[in-house]
């Protein structure tokens, strides 16, 4: 399982809670940070990540120092570390409350980054 995440660069616990659901499906829980705040996720059965993960041949160097470095925050968790954080169900999932603080900062430093004209509706 690969996952494209967006984590909470000051609360840790949604993010915690996020990698321990996936832990409840697979043992083997891996997380990749980039410096621009998106998370990745891998997760399987055997131990192994599940894809070959780099850059693709032709990539700018540019892109390629990014993905390097969001390769070398490569962090395995297991079920025993996440313990203390409860997973999210399908019948109580509370993802978007946990992550709305995150996801309101990030709205409000996009429109100040906006002109005036793109916000008119």
């Amino acid at each position: 399982m690969v996952m494209n995440a967006f984590f909470d660069g000051s609360n840790e616990e949604p993010n915690r809670r996020l990698l321990a659901t996936v832990a409840t499906a697979f043992p083997y829980v891996f997380e990749f940070r980039s410096p621009h705040g998106n998370a990745y996720i891998t997760a399987s059965s055997t131990g192994e990540l599940p894809v070959a993960l780099g850059a693709l041949p032709g990539t700018s160097p540019h892109l390629v120092a990014g993905i390097n470095t969001t390769l070398a925050s490569g962090r395995r968790y297991t079920r025993d570390m996440l313990r203390q954080h409860a997973p999210v169900s399908d019948e109580h999932n509370v993802f978007s409350v946990l992550f709305a603080p995150m996801e309101m900062a990030y709205r409000r430093s996009t429109v100040r980054l906006l002109p005036a004209h793109l916000l008119v509706n």
